[in-house]
């Protein structure tokens, strides 16, 4: 116990319950405590005392736990059922990773009721604001079950409403809490955060002066980015676009500095960045990007581990491989991210590759299908010395020969890695009116058809000439859909 505590640990009387309070004890001999030093007391009518249970700095303390300290639980279940909602500061301060675990098992409905009761409250002030905003932050770890229950109590809708806040400290808590549930709630609860709209405020959160509270908005919308079943609403998503210009700003920062931006996030160790790992292969770029951001400034920091326990957790959690991949990837930021981090914590960097694809030679194929997990059809790709131009101009139907791909499975998945690489790639060699950005600006994935058109003989200055059979069958386009969407946007364009 904490000087001056309170020794006994019998159950509270149901007498002195009524009377049970948060308040501040002057007389504490912890010494002149500021206004933020509240401690939870219990007045004893008989001898009309305010015996100190514990005060909040006590139980900030990484030693503090409920499960040792068991009446102080009995202390905030019935603080909790007062009416001054600024007893979640009990909680919010208590909460490291065992106490999540005791107070959940043993006082769930305490949190329930807490959360019910700032839902419905007409006005709150910034410092309850702060306090529940915190909490949730904090809980949001603990397992998806966790999250759900939250949901269900209307946690998203207090997190949404006050991401209204004019106070740094709310919105950082809003913005950690945006990233715990994304990481630790499950595609149900992305499908529950995209119907709530919580993407649009991550947009407003992106814009705030503070970096923390842009980061965490930032990587909330970049793991969201990653659940295919909510594509169609993050391809939507302006808050993505602004990724590149915040790691542009930070990318020669000092790493120290910019992991304290970051801070420790409740419970960051391996439960927590291997819920990041899966962003390292998301399809879209902006969000690989950051997470190797993440990564790199992680490895990089003069943080209290020692980079052999860096290097450790990184390869317990199976960051190295798909950190590898980015560093052999086309863009050069998030190749050089991926790179730094791997180096970092001493693991040979792969070669990286040009984005000039077309200029690609045949070893350069054979590294690219050794990466993307084909390094199979390596004898295949070389004997029919398969090299960048070649690789941009094959077919379905050339999988089977040329690549040696029998496997329909295996075809796809070969064919998904070439539209990324063809989305990547870099066309300038061959694309002297820029028919590549036209594409790309009606949408990232009509970048798979600029080296077809290419070869086809159109260019940026001929595309008013185009009809819908020659996008068919000279530039090769087969789906009808995405001829309609170019035919209509050079009608725009004109």
């Amino acid at each position: 116990m904490a000087p001056g505590a309170l020794e006994q640990t019998q159950m509270i009387s149901s007498s002195i319950k009524s009377q049970l309070s948060l308040a501040l004890n002057k007389n504490d001999d912890h010494g002149n405590p500021t206004s933020e030093d509240f401690v939870i007391t219990h007045q004893n009518t008989q001898l009309g005392s305010f015996p100190l249970i514990r005060i909040h700095r006590d139980i900030k303390s990484d030693n503090y736990t409920i499960k040792r300290n068991f009446n102080d639980l009995n202390l905030m279940q019935v603080a909790m059922q007062s009416e001054n909602v600024i007893n979640s500061l009990l909680l919010e301060e208590s909460l490291n990773s065992e106490n999540s675990d005791y107070v959940i098992k043993n006082a769930l409905n305490l949190i329930e009721q807490l959360i019910h009761t700032f839902r419905h409250q007409k006005k709150r002030t910034t410092r309850e604001s702060k306090y529940i905003t915190g909490l949730f932050e904090k809980l949001f770890v603990h397992s998806e079950n966790m999250c759900m229950v939250i949901m269900e109590c209307g946690g998203l809708e207090i997190i949404l409403e006050e991401c209204r806040s004019q106070d740094t400290t709310t919105l950082k808590n809003c913005a950690r809490a945006l990233a715990n549930l994304s990481l630790f709630g499950g595609a149900e609860i992305h499908k529950f955060m995209i119907n709530h709209h919580a993407h649009i405020w991550l947009f407003t959160l992106a814009f705030n002066t503070e970096d923390s509270v842009k980061y965490y908005a930032l990587l909330t919308a970049a793991v969201l980015a990653t659940d295919k079943d909510i594509k169609a609403a993050m391809d939507n998503c302006d808050t993505l676009n602004l990724i590149d210009p915040f790691i542009a700003t930070h990318f020669t920062a000092d790493f120290d500095r910019v992991d304290k931006m970051i801070g420790r996030c409740q419970g960051e160790d391996c439960r927590w960045l291997q819920r990041l790992v899966p962003v390292l292969s998301c399809d879209r770029r902006e969000a690989h990007t950051l997470a190797a951001f993440h990564f790199c400034v992680k490895a990089d920091s003069k943080s209290q581990f020692p980079r052999s326990k860096i290097a450790e957790t990184f390869r317990t959690i199976g960051a190295i491989i798909p950190l590898k991949d980015l560093a052999s990837s086309l863009n050069n930021v998030t190749s050089e991210l991926a790179a730094k981090a791997l180096c970092c914590i001493g693991e040979q960097v792969p070669r990286s590759l040009s984005q000039e694809v077309p200029r690609w030679t045949v070893n350069d194929v054979l590294l690219w299908a050794k990466n993307i997990g084909f390094g199979e059809c390596a004898k295949n790709l070389a004997e029919n010395q398969i090299n960048g131009d070649l690789l941009l101009k094959l077919t379905e139907k050339c999988l089977k020969k040329h690549v040696g791909l029998y496997n329909g499975i295996m075809q796809k998945r070969f064919t998904r890695e070439l539209h990324k690489l063809k989305q990547l790639a870099d066309y300038s060699c061959k694309d002297p009116t820029n028919l590549n950005s036209f594409l790309q600006s009606i949408g990232p994935e009509f970048s798979v058809y600029t080296y077809s058109m290419l070869n086809a003989g159109v260019d940026y200055d001929s595309i008013n000439s185009l009809t819908d059979d020659r996008l068919a069958y000279e530039c090769g386009i087969k789906n009808s859909i995405h001829r309609s969407i170019i035919l209509n946007s050079i009608k725009g364009e004109c």
